[in-house]
């Protein structure tokens, strides 16, 4: 949950830089989203835990999958919808005024950081996922040499 409360008040944040980003940029890095969101969740779902026998660690394990699953889906359901709101918005950048303050905030720019923290983050996870899958491989081949 902190996870996402930071992922939102970082993009409100960014949203205030008045930089123009073209929608081909934030296309490319949405679609570059939908990959690894399909791969990360092939690897989450084939996850194989016949092989242990330890009903504990099957239990931890387990849980830790599932945790990951739901971070996957989050991100990508978050990124999803502030991605599908700037795209149905035609004004990018708007201006406020608060107390004689003139701020400017560019929706691309914030969506932008958005992708990039989402991408970044789900390539963590796809990172983690493998690294865990290898030593579960690893630990049930020496468990099978004994």
């Amino acid at each position: 949950m902190k996870q996402i409360l930071l992922f939102l008040m970082i993009s409100f944040v960014f949203s205030f830089i008045p930089i123009t980003i073209s929608n081909e940029t934030l296309n490319i890095l949405f679609g570059l989203l939908g990959v690894l969101f399909s791969v990360g969740m092939s690897l989450i779902i084939v996850f194989n835990l016949r092989q242990v026998l330890n009903k504990k660690i099957r239990k931890k394990l387990r849980e830790e999958i599932h945790l990951v699953r739901s971070n996957y889906f989050i991100l990508f359901f978050l990124s999803t919808i502030v991605f599908t709101i700037q795209t149905l918005l035609k004004n990018d950048i708007s201006v406020v005024n608060i107390c004689n303050l003139t701020i400017e905030i560019s929706l691309r720019f914030g969506v932008l950081f958005s992708l990039l923290y989402s991408i970044f983050e789900l390539s963590r996870n796809f990172i983690s996922i493998h690294n865990l899958y290898e030593e579960l491989e690893d630990k049930i081949d020496e468990e099978n040499k004994n």
